[in-house]
């Protein structure tokens, strides 16, 4: 069931111009000791949908996680490159307001600095609809 949710009734602090979250969900594909996704991923929509992000960096997602964003938030949010090039899922998605911005460009890279786990940075770069004003975000999972 999708909530209703409008929209323009969320404050922002006065001068901001877009509101961003970042957030490492932990995946229980790469932590087997990780709580599934399907426990919590209500939990993790809820807070989403409280604070209404114009775009949201999620680290750690799974594919399963990439389904479940779907089927509770799909209506407001869209994620970018949740694959990577070599067609595997992508651990660092972006997910922006799709009722509010309207998507330029996007990208996905592999980088690595060390750890044996390969390294995404994805990027997006969104135009709010009701203003023309553009941001970039990147998002990235760090090594230790």
């Amino acid at each position: 069931m999708q909530p209703q949710i409008d929209l323009h009734t969320v404050e922002r602090e006065p001068g901001t111009d877009a509101r961003i979250l970042s957030w490492n969900i932990l995946s229980e594909e790469l932590t087997p000791d990780a709580p599934a996704i399907d426990r919590r991923i209500d939990g993790i929509c809820e807070v989403i949908l409280q604070y209404l992000p114009d775009a949201a960096g999620i680290q750690e997602i799974s594919e399963t996680a990439y389904a479940l964003f779907a089927e509770r938030i799909g209506e407001i949010y869209s994620f970018v490159n949740p694959k990577t090039k070599e067609g595997n899922y992508s651990f660092t998605g972006i997910a922006y307001n799709q009722k509010k911005y309207r998507l330029l460009e996007s990208d996905i890279q592999n980088y690595s600095q060390g750890n044996r786990r390969i390294r995404i940075a994805t990027w997006i770069y969104l135009e709010e609809q009701a203003t023309g004003r553009r941001f970039v975000l990147l998002s990235t999972h760090w090594d230790r």
